[in-house]
């Protein structure tokens, strides 16, 4: 549902921040998926340039006749064992956002993000934190907090949302897309912590084909974003983000703003898959590290998400619609451990839930 780099700029996709799913699409998804529905208080797709995945990481299942072609890629490259990377760089990117709601259309915003690095970081070899309940967690009940800047009454604003499912987006786009992204954010009463950072690494879509998984989407750090403060209108700032290598970025959240961020590429996307996971590993980590430790106080939660796009290079006009999210996962919250969190579809039973958990436990990070 949205991709930024400021506003929802980059490549993969900022887009619908809401269900601009229709009624009643033709193909739910999964055994106990279900299908969001349009909303006349949500908005509509952002445009963003877009790069198309290139890097291959591991052969993806021959897609049955007719489908899509699905490809395991990476930005990063080979995976880390245990490296140290230290730079020293600032980098300035500007970028345009053209908000659009379906009630009015706020004046086009121009934002800032500035990326300063100085940071000596060691990539760490850590597993997931995967397991049966704990996934299970991730798409049921409510949140567990309301997040500054979504509206509790949008469909994915309580609780998670399933969207598209794994075949409800368009008959008409017959070679879909497809990224992961992600929100981390405070609740939006705000939190008392002032000294923390939310360090975001490893972001995956993983998608199941022909009885296998495969890892299409993966990207260590290098994720742009920008500081949400009103999801309706896509108003945002530039976000105080610091490179930390393979161990991600590490984002200064404000009180009244989450951050949103997402791969810089698309993967091809199909109607055959059978299962689908996207996940991301979060932490917090103090700011000024000879500051006060308060991060046990802090009240900041992440979610997980994806969306389907029309097609690898489609971009929105303000009138076409290209996007929607498949699916939207449950805010949970963040602490001083690492925490993977995780949105998926077509997973119901406990041995599918075990049988993705075995498989992705023994994927390189």
């Amino acid at each position: 549902m949205i991709y930024l780099i400021a506003s929802c700029l980059i490549t993969s996709g900022c887009g619908d921040w809401n269900d601009v799913t229709p009624a009643s699409p033709t193909g739910a998804g999964s055994s106990g998926d279900t299908v969001a529905t349009a909303k006349s208080d949500q908005s509509v797709p952002v445009a963003q340039p877009v790069v198309v995945a290139q890097a291959s990481q591991t052969t993806a299942p021959a897609p049955a006749a007719g489908a899509g072609t699905g490809t395991s890629s990476s930005s990063s490259g080979s995976q880390n064992t245990t490296t140290t990377n230290t730079t020293n760089t600032t980098t300035t990117a500007t970028t345009t956002t053209t908000p659009i709601t379906t009630t009015t259309t706020p004046t086009p915003t121009t934002t800032t993000p500035t990326t300063t690095t100085n940071v000596t970081s060691t990539a760490s070899t850590s597993g997931l934190d995967l397991s049966v309940a704990g996934m299970r967690a991730d798409m049921t009940g409510a949140h567990e907090s309301t997040i500054a800047g979504v509206p509790a009454a949008w469909s994915w604003g309580s609780q998670a949302d399933f969207g598209f499912g794994l075949t409800g987006f368009p008959s008409s786009w017959t070679s879909p897309a497809y990224t992961m992204w992600g929100i981390v954010g405070p609740a939006d009463s705000g939190s008392p912590a002032t000294n923390v950072r939310v360090q975001i690494r490893r972001v995956r879509a993983d998608f199941k084909r022909n009885g296998a998984w495969y890892r299409a989407q993966y990207q260590k750090g290098g994720l742009g974003g920008a500081n949400y403060t009103n999801y309706t209108t896509n108003q945002n700032s530039p976000a105080d983000i610091v490179q930390m290598g393979d161990d991600g970025i590490a984002v200064k959240l404000t009180q009244t703003s989450g951050f949103h961020f997402y791969p810089t590429f698309r993967v091809p996307f199909s109607r055959d898959l059978q299962g689908l996971v996207v996940s991301m590993d979060v932490r917090l980590i103090k700011d000024n590290p000879n500051g006060v430790d308060d991060i046990d106080s802090a009240r900041i939660y992440g979610v997980s998400a994806g969306d389907v796009y029309q097609s690898m290079t489609a971009q929105w006009n303000g009138t076409t619609w290209v996007n929607g999210h498949a699916p939207i996962g449950r805010f949970r919250q963040i602490g001083r451990e690492w925490r993977t969190i995780t949105a998926h579809l077509g997973l119901s039973s406990d041995a599918q839930f075990q049988e993705y958990i075995n498989w992705a436990k023994q994927q390189p990070l």
